[in-house]
């Protein structure tokens, strides 16, 4: 009986040995099931904004090829407007360039035509003057036909009036043909 006590006491042991084996293994199963069905929900999540990341980059590239498009096209329009402000440009500066030429040479001919318009009144002068000294000189001859009362002498007079008259006559010709002459030249 001893012997039986014995292995019933072993017996015993060993039985609550594998039970509390059995609740260490259920415990630990129960940890790892629990950690187990943590990850999968987590790698699930992960997975759900991987997809959630994948759209976005998805949008992200399509809205980058959209402002990559509008950027060429900004190029282009910009080179474009380059290149019509740069042909603006010189037209605008061809077209100063020309008036500034243009106005030297109309200055040069304005020049040219005082010049010309000096002389020209410088002569007239020069005329008016000759015109008033023979004027003068015929009254002078009146003044001095008068003083006389011979009635031939005032028909000489008369005469010799006409005669300066026709001087005064002649020269305002004269005059005028060189005005012409000076046009025409100048």
């Amino acid at each position: 009986m001893k012997n039986y006590s014995e292995k019933i006491t072993e017996f015993g042991r060993k039985t609550y040995s594998t039970i509390v084996e059995q609740e260490q293994f259920n415990f630990s199963n129960q940890t790892i099931n629990n950690i187990k069905n943590n990850r999968i929900k987590y790698i699930n999540s992960m997975s759900e904004a991987d997809d959630k990341i994948n759209e976005q980059v998805h949008l992200y590239k399509q809205q980058l090829e959209e402002l990559t498009r509008q950027l060429s096209s900004a190029r282009e329009n910009f080179i474009k407007f380059g290149i019509c402000s740069s042909n603006t440009s010189r037209s605008i500066y061809d077209h100063f360039t020309n008036f500034f030429a243009e106005t030297t040479e109309r200055t040069v001919v304005v020049g040219q035509i005082t010049s010309g318009l000096s002389i020209v009144f410088g002569k007239l002068q020069f005329y008016k003057d000759q015109i008033t000294k023979l004027q003068n000189e015929s009254k002078l001859n009146k003044k001095g036909a008068g003083d006389q009362t011979n009635s031939t002498e005032v028909k000489k007079n008369g005469k010799t009036m006409e005669k300066s008259e026709k001087k005064i006559k002649r020269s305002d010709l004269l005059a005028k043909n060189d005005i012409r002459r000076m046009a025409v030249y100048n």
